[in-house]
């Protein structure tokens, strides 16, 4: 069983409340090897769920930054960790990516769940990203994500209730984050990305506007634009992390 199956779905904890959100964390967790003990930081951490499952699950020390406190008070994200035992793991912290408070080097990994897709076309966020990663240090994402750049016609309606037009091909991010100086490990589409975004919206009954778009523009992709991605990198400078590099361009 995975990890991820021992915690009970939260649909405020995780993107839409979607089963396979935990496990796609997990998988990605598992690919980025994150030492035990070290430091992560948690980018975009929601409420605290991401940064409860690192610290539980893989024995780290979790600084769980968010920029939205207003909308995931840092009170709530130290509760969820106190009732998964690990609030002495968990550091709550109101930070946004363009200005991290943290030293060169700080962090030997930075995690990001469906958050990076805001962060991916800023320069300054990316150059923050690895800046506070030490030498050979990890970076994961996993974010909603485009199959090509250009937006096609049947999503343009949303545009007008919703950010879709950050939504990227991996390859996209990764070469943002290269240009950052960071070495590109993977960047890849997820197989059930799509089929989760339709399982989603076809079991809703949306009671606004905003949801009736986007209802209607996912039924209607069928897998041609909308995805769920990954993406792992890592800081150069210590030739014993095993990952390997790929060249990216785009």
């Amino acid at each position: 069983m995975a990890r991820a199956d021992r915690y009970s779905p939260d649909p405020e904890a995780l993107w839409g409340g979607c089963p396979e959100g935990l496990r796609w964390a997990e998988d990605l967790l598992d690919r980025m090897g994150l030492p035990p003990g070290g430091l992560v930081l948690d980018l975009g951490a929601g409420p605290g769920l991401t940064a409860v499952f690192i610290a539980k699950e893989y024995a780290c020390r979790v600084v769980a930054a968010e920029a939205w406190p207003q909308h995931f008070p840092l009170e709530a994200i130290l509760a969820r960790a106190r009732e998964h035992g690990v609030d002495d793991r968990v550091l709550p912290v109101v930070a946004e990516a363009q200005r991290l408070p943290f030293a060169e080097g700080s962090f030997d990994a930075v995690f990001s769940y469906c958050a990076f897709h805001y962060l991916a076309g800023d320069a300054t966020a990316c150059r923050e990203v690895a800046r506070v990663l030490k030498p050979g240090g990890v970076l994961g994402i996993c974010s909603p994500a485009a199959r090509v750049a250009e937006v096609p016609a049947h999503i343009l309606p949303v545009l007008a209730h919703d950010r879709w037009d950050l939504f990227k091909p991996p390859e996209w991010t990764a070469a943002r984050l290269a240009g950052a100086g960071l070495a590109i490990v993977l960047a890849e589409h997820l197989e059930d990305g799509y089929s989760n975004w339709r399982r989603r919206k076809a079991g809703e009954e949306p009671s606004d506007e905003a949801g009736r778009v986007a209802r209607q523009a996912v039924l209607e992709d069928g897998g041609h634009w909308l995805s769920v991605a990954r993406v792992i990198a890592r800081q150069r400078g210590d030739e014993r992390n095993p990952l390997p590099v790929v060249e990216c361009s785009w």
